[in-house]
């Protein structure tokens, strides 16, 4: 929790710093970039609006695939034109992710208060399919969740079909000095699970960690980036925590080689839109943007080196775009 605290704080002084002169640019890491394809100009967020957003992700390491989409009635908080105000809004809407294995289902509320501040909250079902070896659940946090050993515990019939209530809340810090953009995107989840015979943990395959079925993880992404025209590339850390309380704090998870609770990720980012359209104007299809984010385990109980390669990469393709139904101003 105290490295969590350090990294938010620094990225946030680092922001505040930059704030007096630059525009926090808040499609910086690709995944809320949405185009459109008519001409027409507008830089300034209508006062109310209806948009989707819309994002599909191949996986690979561990091999995923998913499509994300999001509905929302949106309202512009500010007229300013000044750096920190201009454009903040906020928006509530309903969500849903469908993937082979699981679908969640849920709703979402998100502000931007300044330019550079981004807080957010929701709330979703989740409910696995029980097939493509998930879902799994583990009695103690020294248990195998490795690929291969997911495999096995599929092909032994362990695997089941479970619901849960996954919450969700957290906040992006971002600013942007010339072509220089950086970003700290913070999520908290807590998750209450409905695990085979009560057990304690279970194998996240969305954020690859094993968690609490009653309990809290975080995920962090740090970015610097570099955006040009409608280019964006860079680095990106992710850092993904879970809070096993007790059920790490045990002889024979502290005599494992990595820990348990804890994964670290490094690599680049790169996010190229496909056309000039502006982000505001009413279109039914805006800004499609393809994105390639690479990284690297660094720290891991199985990617690295353990039972897949450290030099098999965690890799993502992305294709984001999206609409605005109505405005008003």
């Amino acid at each position: 929790m105290r490295r969590l605290i350090v990294s938010c704080v620094g990225v946030g002084l680092l922001v505040l710093l930059c704030a007096s002169s630059a525009w926090a640019d808040s499609s910086a890491d690709g995944s809320e970039v949405t185009t459109g394809d008519q001409v027409v100009k507008s830089d300034k967020m209508p006062a109310t609006s209806v948009i989707y957003k819309n994002l599909t992700v191949i996986r690979l390491n561990p091999l995923g695939l998913q499509n994300r989409f999001g509905l929302f009635w949106r309202k512009r908080l500010s007229d300013s034109d000044s750096l920190l105000r201009k454009n903040t809004y906020m928006m509530a809407g309903a969500t849903a992710m469908v993937t082979p294995s699981l679908q969640r289902f849920g709703a979402r509320v998100e502000v931007q208060p300044l330019a550079i501040l981004q807080l957010f909250a929701g709330a979703d079902l989740t409910w696995f399919l029980g097939n493509f070896d998930y879902m799994t659940s583990y009695k103690s946090a020294d248990a195998n969740y490795s690929d291969t050993d997911l495999k096995a515990a599929s092909e032994a019939g362990q695997n089941y079909g479970a619901m849960g209530l996954r919450l969700t809340f957290g906040g992006i810090l971002q600013g942007k000095v010339g072509p220089i953009a950086i970003r700290s995107n913070t999520r908290v989840h807590y998750y209450r699970m409905d695990t085979r015979d009560d057990d304690p943990l279970w194998f996240d395959i969305f954020d690859d960690i094993l968690s609490p079925s009653r309990g809290f993880t975080f995920v962090q992404n740090n970015d610097v980036l570099f955006v040009r025209g409608r280019l964006v590339a860079g680095i990106r850390h992710t850092w993904s925590r879970s809070l096993l309380g007790d059920l790490a704090d045990t002889p024979a998870v502290k005599a494992l080689d990595t820990p348990r609770d804890s994964t670290h990720r490094v690599g680049p980012f790169i996010a190229y839109r496909l056309n000039d359209q502006d982000p505001y104007v009413t279109s039914m299809f805006r800004r499609p943007t393809l994105v390639v984010l690479t990284q690297w385990w660094v720290q891991h109980p199985y990617r690295t080196g353990q039972d897949v390669s450290q030099a098999f990469p965690w890799t993502v393709v992305a294709f984001a775009f999206g609409g605005q139904f109505s405005a008003s101003n």
